[in-house]
């Protein structure tokens, strides 16, 4: 219930339910990867079962998985703001806190700046991106 209705309900959430040890460790990756490349809450469902079994883990080798490393703003980039969605990406680039670049963090519906907006058509135009952005890449995701 807290993963599916655990918010106010403007954004999916993603969720996933490791069965295993090892699968704990391999879906953690993915769930880190999941929520750079797509800018949302990723929820890990662990179970009690799973948190007292034994198993043995073999951790990959550098490399062997996948790190999706979130997409970041030019050095340097003057016109950088932290909310503009470019052509062609699903979600807006995401500057490292303290790379030299200024951003305000809210919950409220935002324009461009990251400052609370009251345009309604910005509203509608954030939304369906954070629903899209989701929705439209269910076979990446499941």
């Amino acid at each position: 219930m807290q993963a599916m209705w655990g918010t106010h309900g403007d954004h999916p959430v993603i969720a996933v339910s490791p069965m295993s040890v090892t699968e704990t460790f391999t879906e953690t990756v993915r769930a880190f990867n999941l929520a750079e490349k797509y800018r949302t809450p990723v929820i890990i469902l662990t179970d009690e079962v799973v948190g007292h079994m034994r198993e043995k883990l073999e951790i990959p080798a550098p490399g062997e998985l996948e790190v999706y490393d979130r997409i970041r703003p030019e050095a340097g980039d003057k016109d950088y703001l932290a909310y503009r969605v470019e052509e062609g990406d699903i979600v807006p680039k995401m500057a490292a806190f303290g790379s030299g670049h200024r951003y305000h963090i809210t919950g409220l519906f935002h324009d461009e700046t990251g400052f609370p907006s009251n345009s309604t058509s910005n509203a509608e135009f954030m939304l369906n991106r954070m629903m899209s952005k989701v929705s439209d890449n269910l076979d990446d995701i499941l």
